[in-house]
């Protein structure tokens, strides 16, 4: 016979937009309509999931088990140093940008 899946919707928890819990009543797969990263973590009942790819370019885990699935987005310290190197960057060129112009202004008069 066939075993009906049902996974509750996920549920945001707090306001970043980067946690998520849903109820497993049984054994299933959840899949995220994102990228596949290695930044998406998963806990069931305190245990940690890994992430697998699903239809070749998204995030997938497969809880060999039902309980309180809970997802998580972590974006490492890498990555915010890139970004911050990144708005750097942007100033600078943007300062240069306008010292170009005044100069040239001056050059003109």
């Amino acid at each position: 016979g066939t075993e009906q899946i049902y996974t509750s919707p996920l549920t945001p928890v707090g306001t970043t937009g980067k946690a998520y819990q849903a109820m497993s009543t049984s054994i299933s797969e959840v899949f995220i309509a994102f990228p596949y990263s290695n930044n998406w973590k998963a806990e069931l009942n305190g245990e940690t999931i890994q992430p697998g790819i699903a239809l070749d370019w998204g995030t997938r885990f497969s809880p060999q088990q039902a309980g309180l699935i809970e997802l998580n987005y972590r974006t490492d310290g890498k990555h915010k140093l890139l970004m911050s190197l990144q708005s750097l960057l942007w100033l600078v060129a943007f300062f240069g940008l306008i010292r170009s112009l005044a100069t040239a202004r001056r050059v003109k008069q």
